[in-house]
Formats: C-alpha cells, sequence, structure tokens
C-alpha cells in the first residue's frame, strides 16, 4: 500500500505513466504496475492502474535474446575472420609446392600424375579465392569505413573501370543514366556495384551484354536498378541466390564461389536498405538495390522504413570493353573484386 501511495504521489507530477514494483502477497512473486493520474473538475481525478507484469517480462526475455544473438554474430564474425586469416599461410605453401611439383615434373611422370598435379593445383587456388570471399564478407560489419557523401556516378565509374577486361572480352555496353549522392562507404558500395554489373557481364546470354544502371527517388531513399539481357533466374531461385555458397550453375558452365551475392545482401544491410530481383529465365534481370538517405549506423534513421517491395540480392565477376553512359560519353571500363 506504501508503494503504491507513493506511485500515486510520483504520477500526480508527472504527464506520463509511474512504473513501481511489489509483492502481492507474503512469498509471492514480485509484479510491476503501470499508474497514470488523470485530473478532472473539483480538485477530482482518475486512477488508471494496470498490471505490466507480464509484459515487462516479455521484454527482459527479448532483450536477453537480443544480447544472446548479437553476442553470438560477433563471435562468429570473429571465428569467421580468424579461420580465415590463419588458413591463408598453411594454405600458401601448398599452393606454392603443387605449383612447384607442375613446373619441375610436368610432362615427366606422365599423362595421369598431370593430371592428378592440376587438380591439386586448381583445388588449392579456388580454396585461396574462397577465403578471400570469406574474409571479404567478415569484413562488412568489422572494418566498415565511415559513412560519408558518395557520388554514386563516379563509384560506378569507377566499379567500370575494375570490370575492364571482362567489358572487353564480352564485348559487353554499360549505359548509366543520371546518379544521386548517397551516404555510405564508398568501398563498400563499389564493391556492392562490381560485383552486381560483373554477374550481369558473367551470366550472360549468346548475344553480347547489354546492362543500364538507373537511379530513381523511392521514400526516403534512393532505388538503384542494374538491369541485364542475360540468362535471367527462374523464379524458385530467386530466394537462394542471395545465401552465401548457394549456386545456380556448376563451377565449369560460370565460375565463382557462390558468395558474391550474400557479400551485396550483408553490405546493403549494414546501410539499412534491401536489394532484391526481378527476373525471369532467359529474360534477363533486373537487381534493385534501395538505400536509405540516413543510414542506421548513424543513429538518424530510427523512423526510416525500406519499401515493403522486392526480395535481396549481390554477386560478383570480371569485365571489359568500352562504357557508354546516358550522355553518350565513350569511358573506359573495370576489374572485379574477388
Amino acid at each position: 500500500a506504501s508503494r503504491l501511495r507513493r506511485a500515486m504521489r510520483e504520477a500526480a507530477g508527472t504527464p506520463g505513466a509511474v512504473q513501481f514494483e511489489c509483492e502481492l502477497g507474503e512469498g509471492a512473486a514480485r509484479a510491476t504496475f503501470e499508474i497514470r493520474l488523470a485530473g478532472l473538475a473539483d480538485r477530482r481525478f482518475v486512477v488508471v492502474l494496470r498490471d505490466i507484469t507480464e509484459r515487462k517480462r516479455a521484454e527482459r526475455a527479448l532483450a536477453a535474446r537480443a544480447e544472446a544473438l548479437a553476442r553470438s554474430n560477433e563471435e562468429l564474425q570473429q571465428f569467421a575472420y580468424v579461420a580465415s586469416h590463419d588458413l591463408q599461410e598453411p594454405l600458401r605453401t601448398v599452393a606454392s609446392f603443387c605449383e612447384l611439383l607442375r613446373r619441375r615434373y610436368h610432362g615427366k611422370l606422365g599423362p595421369e600424375a598431370d593430371e592428378f598435379i592440376d587438380f591439386a593445383v586448381e583445388g588449392a587456388r579456388r580454396m585461396q579465392s574462397l577465403i578471400r570471399d570469406l574474409l571479404d564478407l567478415s569484413r562488412i560489419t568489422t572494418r566498415g569505413r565511415p559513412f560519408v557523401p558518395v557520388d554514386a556516378g563516379a563509384l560506378l565509374r569507377d566499379a567500370v573501370k575494375g570490370l575492364r577486361t571482362a567489358i572487353a572480352e564480352a564485348d559487353a555496353r554499360i549505359e548509366i543514366g543520371e546518379m544521386p549522392t548517397v551516404r555510405g562507404d564508398p568501398a563498400q558500395l563499389e564493391q556492392l556495384f562490381v560485383n552486381l554489373l560483373g554477374n550481369a557481364i558473367k551470366y550472360r546470354a549468346e548475344e553480347p551484354p547489354r546492362i543500364r544502371v538507373t537511379a530513381e527517388r523511392e521514400g526516403e531513399g534512393w532505388r538503384f536498378c542494374v538491369a541485364d539481357n542475360g540468362i535471367g533466374i527462374e523464379e524458385e531461385f530467386r530466394d537462394r541466390i542471395f545465401q552465401i555458397f548457394q549456386r545456380l550453375h556448376t563451377r565449369e558452365e560460370y565460375g565463382g564461389n557462390g558468395i558474391g551475392l550474400a557479400l551485396c545482401r550483408k553490405i546493403v544491410a549494414r546501410h539499412g536498405g534491401r536489394i532484391w530481383v526481378v527476373s525471369r529465365k532467359g529474360e534477363g534481370s533486373r537487381f534493385f538495390v534501395w538505400l536509405p538517405d540516413r543510414p542506421p549506423e548513424e543513429e538518424l534513421a530510427s523512423d526510416v522504413t525500406p519499401p515493403a517491395e522486392g526480395p535481396p540480392d549481390g554477386s560478383a565477376s570480371s569485365s571489359t570493353g568500352s562504357v557508354q553512359a546516358a550522355d553518350g560519353e565513350e569511358r573506359p571500363t573495370a576489374t572485379p573484386a574477388g
């Protein structure tokens, strides 16, 4: 009773609700209540008392789960980084000795031995590439740079320069529309578009790749679209492509480790955005990326809600050739990140 009276006096001096705990009986568990006072005429008032014990218990359980999940994610990221980093040195040794074997004994031990050595060399190279990609994935949240204003047009031109060889080999043409300035991590956003453009070049159909990049204002952010005339994606596989190590084609058909799109999705998530694909098999693909004006890492985006359309996306490859921007200017092209 005394605790209730104190809570009532406290509530009388504040416009909001006051919470307090008390025992409802000897040996009973403590309960949590919320009390509000609303003044009426003639110095009378209304008291609203609500039992919020279950709500508080649920809040505590949710907070504990969130903390455990955050701790688990942090430990998992640290494990992925350490494991990948520590694997590099012994793998370099294996790869070096396999290359040495091939150079020294190729053609001297018979065709079967040559084939076995080639398998070992290729396996070591693939593992090195996989470890590099895993390190990139683990660094998205742990090694990210501060967000700054980024000229998306300049960033895309840099991405194209990095894909120069692949663009030339595929006779690809990339058209870049008018681009905005966004806030983000410049290196990660460039990696995002290198991967998306690289995929558009790699997964091409019979005709040379024709790729168009556009940006539109949508809600409290910008929606980018990377559209291509490639092989497309069957509907049942659209969600799978954003998961790590998921491949829709054999390594012989199209190279890669199945990490590129997972990397893209993680970059977009760090920026508080979303990524998805619209595609049909044989009809090309459109990969969309929505980025908010105020990324959550800056603690300014608590009221920013991403548009409620589409699933996620991301991927990687390489290219080269000439790129034509929307203004018709010919620009050089570039190479992709692993």
